[in-house]
């Protein structure tokens, strides 16, 4: 073969491979993903990965969830080709970290501007996940066994105090209490428990115990994350700004908590979906957009706020009520991840799942009428303690109140028990004259009342203050006001 007939063939192979590139779809844009992860990223020293967050661990990770496969690390295929539906499924704490780190590496590449549109992408692609793993008609043992795995690995993530020998940080997620949830409280990492809850709950839960779990996840993140940034100055510390959805979004965007809080709806809504489907044999939504209109928490809006203002009474019944309708959650929505749900056709009645609450699953399942979303008047319920809020307890501004009157004296009786234990600590510095019990947390108040024991010859003798009106006169004006006193002429003459 000459080489005039060499290059020939090169460059046919070459024509060949650009040609199957550009006919192959790219959905969700992986090529651009890798290709910047390829120049930029470089894998950390030993010391920065014990420390290491999502995005500095390696982007390039095949992800293995129930029958779905993400091909990530192969070089010959391209596009949609790397999205794999398999026949035998898995469920391994490994890939959803994977799946949590590559979520934390897509949305933060590129330009910051098009920020919501890679979060959108993220967010169809884990909904292609759950179509598959959901929405896919397999054998009934097939069903059973893979039910089975979840909730293996579930009970494994979170209620083993220890994983291979290594302390557990997500044990007892689920069972801290409200009062326990500080906001220096960052042993367990938010981001995978939401990521284990949303794919493992589908075939390890009941729709009741999921509802009741991912509120508590929604507490823990908004109690880290939230007030982490409040702290550091990345959000505004006045609760009044966050009053309107626009108020909140725009906070939420300026600290870069935009993608994990529409990860957090979106997944919610996706879970929500599952139970419906599985449960109690609801259509599966065709599109993100007809999932998020037809499942979406309308109350997500209204608890971030009280979750936020969760120690403070009168910050709890300042909210607006705007804050608990589904307009305003549609409208954050908007803001903070650009889909626009207000503007899709309106849904048939029968088709929204708020509109069944008569429908009740099968009695393993353990829901009740109206305990998933759209609750009636009758049914609604407290914010922070999931308890029935019958007695429509009135806010300071007449507005209807989004917790019980049992929560809100808790949290007054445990502000007023802790201002009794501050005022009880015991003092640092007391005094040691006989017969004096006199006790100070400051040295420089004991030097000050030491001195009172002193006899009165020894005492310091403070001259009184004088007052700013009351101030000696200058010489100059004072031999002015002699030479013009009529004391003085009399003594010259």
């Amino acid at each position: 073969m000459t080489i005039q007939q060499a290059f020939k063939v090169l460059l046919f192979s070459v024509f060949l491979f650009i040609s199957q590139h550009g006919l192959a779809n790219d959905t969700y844009k992986l090529e651009e993903f890798r290709q910047y992860y390829k120049k930029n990223w470089k894998p950390a020293s030993k010391e920065q990965q014990k420390d290491a967050d999502n995005s500095s661990k390696n982007p390039f990770e095949n992800i293995r969830i129930g029958f779905f496969r993400l091909n990530l690390t192969t070089d010959d295929v391209y596009g949609d080709d790397r999205l794999e539906t398999l026949n035998d499924f898995l469920f391994d704490e490994q890939d959803l970290r994977y799946m949590s780190n590559f979520f934390s590496n897509y949305v933060n590449i590129g330009n910051p501007h098009y920020r919501h549109v890679r979060i959108q992408r993220m967010l169809r692609l884990m909904f292609r996940i759950f179509t598959v793993n959901v929405a896919t008609k397999t054998r009934e043992i097939d069903r059973i066994r893979m039910n089975a795995m979840a909730r293996r690995l579930f009970k494994q993530l979170f209620e083993s105090p220890t994983i291979d020998g290594r302390a557990n940080p997500l044990y007892n997620y689920f069972t801290i209490t409200t009062a326990a949830i500080r906001p220096d409280y960052d042993n367990a990492n938010d981001l995978f428990a939401l990521i284990f809850l949303a794919f493992l709950s589908p075939h390890a839960l009941s729709m009741e115990r999921f509802e009741l779990y991912f509120a508590q996840v929604h507490q823990h993140f908004t109690r880290n994350s939230y007030h982490q940034a409040v702290s550091n100055s990345l959000m505004s510390g006045n609760i009044s700004e966050y009053h309107s959805p626009q108020g909140f979004a725009n906070q939420l965007n300026a600290a870069n908590l935009d993608s994990k809080t529409a990860l957090l709806i979106a997944l919610w809504a996706m879970g929500r979906a599952s139970h419906f489907y599985i449960e109690v044999g609801r259509a599966w939504p065709k599109s993100l957009e007809e999932l998020l209109q037809r499942y979406l928490q309308s109350g997500f809006l209204g608890m971030s706020y009280l979750f936020m203002a969760i120690n403070d009474v009168s910050k709890i019944l300042s909210m607006p009520a705007a804050l608990e309708s589904l307009e305003s959650t549609e409208e954050f929505m908007l803001l903070i991840l650009g889909i626009d749900v207000a503007s899709l056709p309106v849904l048939v009645e029968d088709d929204r799942p708020d509109s069944h609450g008569a429908v009740v699953p099968d009695d393993n399942s353990g829901v009740s009428e109206g305990a998933v979303g759209g609750a009636t008047e009758e049914t609604r319920k407290c914010l922070s303690c999931t308890g029935p809020l019958n007695d429509k307890t009135q806010s300071e501004n007449g507005t209807r109140s989004v917790v019980c009157s049992v929560c809100i004296e808790s949290v007054k009786s445990l502000r007023v028990e802790s201002a009794r234990i501050v005022n009880q600590r015991p003092k640092a510095h007391k005094c040691k004259y006989k017969g004096c019990n006199y006790s100070a947390d400051r040295a420089d108040h004991l030097k000050k009342h030491k001195k009172t024991h002193l006899p009165a010859e020894r005492r310091p003798n403070k001259r009184p203050k004088r007052k700013s009106c009351d101030q000696p006169p200058s010489n100059k004006n004072r031999k002015m006001i002699d030479k013009a006193s009529p004391a003085s002429q009399s003594s010259k003459e």
